[in-house]
């Protein structure tokens, strides 16, 4: 299994497959390297991450809609993956690893929007404050952080 380090953070839901409360410390987006060095080694096999498309993402910044899985070597050269998880980057709703204002404005519209449309990882990544629902002090908080009026230390630890 997906194991963080207790120092990092993140959030393992077994039930929903989703890694979340992943932070980015810089504006420029977290790198996979980085991501990786906040998880403990798994107790067999290596860790993968993969971009929304599927391919294999060793380097660059990791974004909501990536996932992590744990590969093993079943037999030599055949991997199988298990324990497969969709990340959310905090703040970042568009999937491009940047919190940015474009990500403030999905939100805003978002927080207005009866019923709601974002699911899954994109609805955690939205949720920066940590509370129920998205709502447009989301929008603020990602808004400052992208203005450099913050630092993630102001979005959700849940």
């Amino acid at each position: 299994t997906v194991v963080p380090k207790t120092t990092s953070k993140y959030t393992v839901s077994t039930t929903d497959n989703v890694l979340s409360n992943v932070k980015t410390t810089d504006r420029d987006g977290i790198t996979v390297a980085d991501f990786l060095a906040n998880l403990d080694a798994p107790e067999t096999g290596t860790y993968v991450v993969r971009d929304k498309n599927g391919e294999v993402k060793t380097d660059g910044i990791l974004c909501t809609g990536d996932t992590i899985e744990v590969s093993v070597e079943v037999e030599t050269g055949v991997f199988q993956s298990f324990s497969k998880l969709d990340i959310a980057v905090m703040g970042d709703v568009n999937g491009d690893g940047l919190i940015r204002a474009a990500d403030a404005k999905m939100v805003l519209d978002e927080a207005a929007r009866k019923p709601k449309t974002f699911t899954g990882v994109y609805a955690l990544a939205a949720n920066v404050d940590g509370r129920t629902d998205i709502k447009a002090s989301d929008a603020k908080i990602i808004l400052d952080y992208s203005a450099k009026v913050i630092t993630t230390s102001m979005i959700a630890n849940n």
